[in-house]
């Protein structure tokens, strides 16, 4: 299938490099971030891909820098993007209108991520911090009750869930990755830091039962590493 640069109202494609895309769980939307600083909205059927809206408002989108992380919650009603500004924001991708902007990281977002239940948000910054955010406050609009995850020494370039939300797994340009244990939200503990990359680490994800974590450097290694959850 080969994407239209019109239709839907949205307006033409991207205007520079993109930087990240991501589907919604039906498969029925996926979304686009771009260094023009826009966030697309594209309808996915059998037959063809067409611009939905743009997500863009010179006095609530990102126009200070690229976007460069996006997540859809797992119901599809929430999209967050990230951006090189520091700023997270959160969409209803329905109607593109802007629920909340974060701001509390002090440098790019690379990285976002939703738990299954779409109940806690991710954001790994080159700040070299992970944030969570209670989803349920940001849309109260009490600026997100949040907490900050410390002990990378470098920039965060990766966060993702396992899947049953209560493990974080982060990777750095410190050349780590570190497993978090979010059982408990007011209690977030460091359950392991995996040292053996030889230079950045870029990505990291889970295998399905949450046994493994897969790591990939810019020292052109995937590791594949055994993480099974300590005992209390």
């Amino acid at each position: 299938r080969q994407g239209q640069r019109g239709g839907g109202g949205g307006g033409g494609g991207h205007s520079d490099w993109v930087q990240c895309v991501t589907f919604s769980a039906d498969g029925g939307w996926m979304a686009s971030g771009s260094v023009d600083t826009t966030v697309k909205i594209w309808g996915v059927t059998d037959s063809s891909v067409s611009i939905l809206r743009t997500l863009r408002d010179d006095r609530i989108g990102h126009v200070r820098g690229p976007v460069w992380s996006l997540t859809f919650s797992q119901d599809g009603s929430l999209l967050v993007s990230g951006c090189g500004d520091g700023s997270i924001k959160v969409w209803d991708p329905r109607t593109g209108s802007l629920y909340q902007t974060l701001r509390h990281h002090q440098a790019f977002v690379r990285s976002v991520s939703f738990t299954p239940d779409g109940g806690v948000l991710a954001s790994a910054s080159g700040d070299h911090t992970v944030m969570l955010w209670n989803v349920r406050s940001v849309l109260a609009g009490r600026g997100g009750d949040r907490i900050v995850l410390t002990g990378h020494t470098g920039p965060v370039t990766c966060v993702r869930w396992n899947s049953k939300g209560t493990r974080l797994a982060s990777s750095s340009r410190d050349m780590s990755i570190k497993i978090w244990n979010v059982s408990d939200w007011g209690d977030p503990k460091l359950e392991y830091s995996l040292l053996g990359h030889t230079y950045d680490v870029d990505c990291v994800n889970w295998n399905a039962d949450g046994s493994l974590v897969a790591s990939g450097g810019s020292d052109h290694c995937v590791k594949v590493w055994d993480v099974e959850e300590r005992p209390p």
